[in-house]
């Protein structure tokens, strides 16, 4: 039996790995350039520390996900986020309180010292959602919890959601559109809050 010449052999190797080769992953990332600061005249005497973000099991990787219909999720193949959306949905909101002077002091997640306060944050929805007639919106789900640290007393609680339309519907226009919604929860979260730190009921 013949065998085939060495030069057919490599050729052949050669397409068949140039057939399978994989599109370049593509990262994207919230952007906190649409956060504008509220230059509130005098921040509220306290230290607020929050707590690492927890969300449901899906929303823990940097997979993004989108939702056909009531009950179909996938995840886009080559698209994915730089972290976990609630790790970055945390980042912005600890710029925003930072740029906005809503505490004396705002501690961040990772940080190592304790707080008068402490804000706790649930993520319960944070996709791209696609309807049956082929519009599609950015939506994100959240709650918020204020904690009086030396009273383990709830001090308040709310559930803020948000969702923006696509520009087009595909990943691209899903960042957009989450980017715009996030920006939403940010303000809304910062507006409440810097109620909350007026509120004379609760204050210590």
């Amino acid at each position: 039996m013949m065998r085939p010449p060495l030069f057919l052999v490599t050729l052949t190797l050669l397409i068949a790995g140039c057939s399978t080769q994989t599109p370049p992953m593509n990262e994207y990332i919230l952007s906190s350039a649409s956060l504008a600061p509220s230059f509130i005249e005098s921040a509220a005497p306290y230290t607020l520390k929050m707590a690492p973000p927890k969300a449901r099991p899906s929303l823990i990787s940097k997979l993004f996900y989108y939702r056909e219909g009531e009950n179909k999720i996938g995840s886009y193949l080559y698209s994915q986020w730089v972290d976990a959306p609630a790790a970055m949905l945390d980042r912005l909101l600890y710029t925003s309180l930072q740029q906005n002077r809503l505490f004396s002091t705002t501690l961040s997640s990772g940080s190592n010292a304790s707080g008068d306060l402490v804000l706790e944050s649930m993520l319960h929805d944070f996709s791209h959602r696609i309807d049956r007639s082929g519009h599609s919106m950015g939506e994100i789900d959240i709650t918020y919890t204020l904690i009086d640290t030396k009273t383990k007393k709830v001090i308040a609680s709310k559930r803020f959601t948000a969702s923006s339309p696509t520009p087009t519907v595909d990943a691209q226009g899903g960042v957009i559109a989450l980017d715009h919604a996030a920006t939403h929860i940010i303000e809304q979260c910062s507006a409440w809050l810097h109620l909350i730190s007026k509120e004379p009921s609760w204050k210590k």
